[in-house]
């Protein structure tokens, strides 16, 4: 409830793990102006986690999409790109320039990222080969799903190495 105080100070440190579910389970695309709003609510987070002593990890997530696994749910799946229009991996770009804002040095920097292998909830950043396709689209609701390779190894890296390189996957959306 409004103004109850999450007594924080149990906690070494605290991170939002679900950026999905935590985003309000959006549907199709995200869009900017919901990632960003995402991010402002979890500064809102860190501040009171500090407010006890307490580290902040942010956290990040390509996409999701559970419906191979729990179609009864009706979870509507959420793209990887964070416009209609945009590149593959825009959504993930995105979303580590958020949280890049919020690391802790406390903490190293770290930022949690959900997940390196998780299929069944298409949150993977493992190496993927195939052709894009949108079938079946009771599962996919019509989203585009293509074999990436590298790419989201590639943003990761890019995005929390040394300043010279991080700007390297901006072409993936428009700011």
């Amino acid at each position: 409830t409004a103004g109850t105080h999450v007594p924080f100070w149990y906690f070494d440190a605290v991170t939002n793990y679900d950026v999905y579910g935590s985003a309000g389970r959006p549907e199709g695309h995200a869009g900017k102006d919901a990632v960003t709003y995402y991010y402002s609510q979890q500064a809102d987070w860190k501040r009171a986690a500090l407010q006890d002593n307490c580290k902040f990890i942010p956290a990040v997530s390509p996409g999701y999409n559970d419906r191979a696994v729990r179609l009864e749910n009706n979870h509507p799946a959420l793209s990887r790109r964070i416009t209609a229009d945009a590149e593959e991996g825009s959504l993930f770009h995105f979303q580590l320039k958020q949280a890049k804002k919020l690391v802790d040095p406390g903490v190293d920097n770290m930022i949690i990222v959900n997940s390196f292998n998780e299929w069944h909830e298409d949150t993977q950043i493992e190496p993927v080969v195939g052709e894009s396709a949108v079938w079946p689209p009771l599962k996919t609701q019509n989203l585009e799903y293509v074999g990436y390779g590298n790419l989201y190894l590639e943003i990761l890296g890019a995005s929390t190495v040394s300043a010279h390189d991080q700007g390297i996957f901006d072409y993936l959306y428009e700011y």
